[in-house]
């Protein structure tokens, strides 16, 4: 009786998680001590371009990281597949991905480890920041841009930093709020408010 029941809550306990994992929009992928892919979600898939039977036994790196970043994955598996630790284990950070066309895109990548049966097993989480690069890209021309517009209209030069001084010059105030409020709602604003 105890024993049927411990199946019965380990079935529904992969269930669980096959629903969970299926279900992110994150990739999620677990390789075994020797780097080999065990499991490949829906969103990897959708990621990378390659289906589950693929991938499955398939070394990892190999397959999904630009041949540039090889040796240093290899160095540093030799220690994680020792000890579950490493460098970016535990971390979250940002690297470039290689989807089965060829073609590299920015990822972010949370790297977690597990002791299953005595053997160390990488869990990723990979999340591709692609959009979010675009826009970081168009925030900073705009910033120079505005820099510019700034520098032109008022000949105020900003520091080594790129920061303004504070408080900011009133002509370079004025010039400022004229970029950001061009119709002048904001000073209309602030002085019903005073």
């Amino acid at each position: 009786q105890a024993r049927r029941q411990a199946e019965v809550d380990l079935a529904e306990s992969e269930e669980r998680f096959r629903k969970i994992a299926e279900s992110a929009l994150d990739g999620l992928v677990i390789v075994d001590a020797e780097d080999r892919i065990t499991y490949w979600n829906d969103a990897a898939e959708r990621m990378f371009g390659y289906g589950p039977a693929e991938v499955q036994g398939r070394n990892l790196h190999e397959l999904i990281a630009p041949e540039r970043y090889h040796e240093s994955y290899r160095q540093g598996w030799v220690q994680y597949a020792a000890t579950g630790r490493g460098k970016v284990v535990g971390t979250t950070f940002e690297v470039d991905g290689l989807k089965k066309d060829g073609t590299e895109f920015p990822v972010e990548l949370s790297i977690s480890s597990v002791a299953i049966k005595g053997f160390w097993h990488a869990i990723g989480i990979i999340r591709d920041i692609t959009r979010r690069k675009k826009f970081e890209e168009e925030l900073k021309r705009l910033n120079a841009r505005l820099k510019g517009d700034v520098i032109e209209r008022t000949g105020f030069q900003f520091d080594a930093s790129g920061a303004a001084p504070t408080p900011l010059p009133s002509a370079l105030e004025a010039a400022v709020l004229r970029e950001i409020d061009p119709d002048g709602a904001f000073e209309t604003e602030a002085a019903i408010k005073t």
